[in-house]
């Protein structure tokens, strides 16, 4: 990475980029929902057909 002026201000130790793993999206959301079936996976703020009014979030689980 290039240096940046605002590099100087960052304090010791503290890296100018951080390192990432090379996984798609839908890893991640995969081992989540391995990991934490009962917790919530989706948060809806409108109508949808397949939650209906009543529902606004989903787990996992209920997603699967």
């Amino acid at each position: 990475m290039e240096p940046r002026i605002w590099h100087q201000h960052y304090d010791p130790g503290i890296p100018p980029a951080l390192e990432y793993p090379a996984y798609p999206v839908a890893h991640f959301l995969k081992q989540s929902a391995e990991k934490y079936p009962d917790k919530t996976a989706l948060i809806f703020g409108g109508i949808a057909p397949v939650l209906g009014e009543q529902h606004s979030s989903m787990s996992y689980r209920q997603l699967n």
